[in-house]
């Protein structure tokens, strides 16, 4: 793919890809537009909104597509050679996540492994 000769990785080249975009209603689909107009861009016109991973994935190899996607799933699928990462920061803070249980309700042990889980890696984080 062409961005991904050195210095070729740009906002205004991903502004003109076809691109995976997350749907409308996500958070991170507002933030990731705003990177664009940051830049004096417009968000890209040919996009396919999806916050499928296997989706993203299909339009990265039919169409050439950029995708937006977690970066550890990137790395994980870029280790099987199944796709490139582009060498771009995108600045973006993401709001805290939060859980909601059931007032009065024991957690299940799988849900209380997922809690422990989640709080040892955020603790990694700081």
């Amino acid at each position: 793919h062409a961005l991904l000769a050195p210095g070729a990785a740009s906002w205004q080249a991903l502004a003109e890809q076809p691109c995976v975009l997350p749907p409308p209603w996500a958070s991170l689909r507002v933030k990731l537009e705003q990177q664009f107009y940051a830049h004096g861009l417009h968000p890209p016109a040919d996009i396919v909104e999806t916050a499928s991973f296997l989706s993203q994935l299909t339009f990265v190899h039919q169409r050439g597509a950029v995708a937006f996607m977690a970066r550890g799933v990137a790395r994980c699928h870029a280790a099987l050679g199944t796709l490139a990462m582009l060498d771009l920061g995108v600045p973006i803070d993401l709001p805290p996540v939060g859980l909601i249980t059931l007032r009065g309700q024991p957690l299940t042990p799988t849900t209380g492994l997922l809690v422990e889980c989640l709080r040892e890696v955020a603790g990694e984080l700081g």
